[in-house]
């Protein structure tokens, strides 16, 4: 045995690598290539391990954003229950494939809840799946831009445009990380959120409303939950 003291005082904390094993994995596929999956690798970042951002393919219509989803879960076969979100932008010239992406989270959270119910209580809360949809009118940038201002007035796409680049000054579609602290992300969350209940939850959600709150509201649930988490000592 080592005859060296070892010295006095607090011993260093570290996080438990246990504490997420129960957590979620938040799958998220983009509608675009390149403003979405740079916001959400923020959260990819955060919460390490926790979000799987699907890689695009240039195919941004709402069938071939489901369908890469699909794809990625079935090649994935993830050990961990998940959320699996697409992002996509409202458009009038595409109400029916966006209507029919709708039904499909509808229809398949319909049959992970008969699944669920074929399960005990226990197993119920350590696996259960969950399927969604964050939809912005007119685009991803109204999201965007709900971290600056309220998003009152918002007349027309190219208006949004206008008043995000007064917010972040020569915007090109790249995302500067910098520019959106999670207190940022929360005030855009309660914007949002509140637009939303204004207008009844409508579907699909009116012009200058976003639903892409829903999936940050817990993807911050999640990382508070980690910031919560017991922590061991080492030894």
């Amino acid at each position: 045995m080592s005859s060296k003291k070892r010295k006095k005082g607090r011993r260093p904390f570290k996080r438990s690598t246990d504490t997420q094993t129960y957590l979620k994995v938040f799958v998220i596929a983009t509608e675009g290539a390149k403003t979405e999956q740079e916001y959400f690798e923020i959260f990819r970042d955060l919460l390490k391990g926790m979000v799987r951002l699907v890689p695009s393919n240039n195919q941004s219509d709402p069938q071939s954003v489901r369908k890469r989803m699909q794809k990625f879960l079935k090649d994935k076969k993830l050990s961990r229950p998940y959320e699996a979100w697409l992002v996509v932008d409202w458009d009038e010239q595409r109400e029916k494939p966006l209507n029919q992406v709708h039904r499909w989270t509808q229809t398949e959270n319909s049959r992970e809840q008969k699944r669920q119910n074929t399960l005990s209580q226990k197993k119920k809360k350590e696996d259960s799946n969950y399927y969604g949809l964050a939809l912005s009118n007119p685009k991803f940038e109204y999201w965007l831009l709900l971290h600056f201002e309220a998003g009152t007035d918002i007349a027309s796409s190219r208006d949004c445009d206008e008043r995000l680049e007064k917010c972040l000054p020569n915007y090109n579609k790249e995302i500067q990380k910098d520019k959106f602290p999670l207190e940022r992300i929360k005030e855009a969350t309660r914007r949002a959120e509140l637009r939303d209940q204004s207008l009844s939850y409508e579907w699909p959600p009116v012009f200058g409303v976003t639903t892409v709150y829903k999936l940050v509201k817990k993807l911050l649930r999640a990382q508070a939950e980690i910031d919560a988490a017991p922590r061991t000592q080492d030894l």
